[in-house]
């Protein structure tokens, strides 16, 4: 199991969640999980053009 590892704007730089993101997964349904992960996909392409 890896560990988040989160960069100054609080973004995980493995799995591109925010800090809050992180501690809500463990209370989201499997929809708004499904949701986040779409959301993360995006996000994931955005940091790679920095």
């Amino acid at each position: 199991m890896a560990n988040c590892c989160l960069d100054e704007a609080d973004i995980c730089l493995g799995c591109h969640r925010s800090y809050d993101e992180i501690l809500a997964w463990h209370t989201m349904n499997d929809a708004e999980k499904q949701a986040l992960v779409d959301r993360l996909k995006i996000r994931a392409q955005q940091r790679k053009s920095y």
